[in-house]
């Protein structure tokens, strides 16, 4: 593992990790790009055990690595896919924490999470 990853990954990344100009957030979304590409390089050589491909989350970091970068052909860099290119928001993976929670809005409230529809009923309760 290469030194700057620690202090790359070591917190919990947030929005507010995020540098503010958009060149040097293109520029940090490349950089991670990269560093999932070369884990999954890793995992995928035939070196480690096979049971350490088919641990969940390097299942999941394969699934959002396709979902936020085109694949690096040899000699380039990965690109991370502008909003364009995405796929639609309902099949996204917006938490690696929650790989099932979803980007929703709701009037113009918006959220990671779940839409919960509930229903009342107003039935007598029976006589005992």
């Amino acid at each position: 593992m290469p030194p700057e990853w620690f202090d790359r990954y070591s917190l919990r990344f947030g929005e507010s990790r995020w540098p503010t100009e958009k060149p040097d957030r293109a520029a940090l979304a490349t950089s991670i790009g990269a560093d999932g590409c070369h884990l999954l390089t890793a995992v995928d050589t035939p070196t480690p055990p096979g049971w350490l491909r088919e641990i969940p989350a390097v299942q999941l970091l394969r699934h959002v690595c396709g979902q936020q970068y085109d694949a690096p052909r040899p000699g380039q860099p990965v690109r991370w896919r502008e909003d364009a290119d995405a796929q639609p928001a309902a099949l996204l993976i917006r938490s690696p924490y929650d790989p099932e929670a979803r980007y929703r809005i709701k009037r113009q409230t918006p959220w990671v999470g779940y839409k919960v529809h509930l229903t009342e009923t107003c039935d007598t309760p029976p006589r005992t």
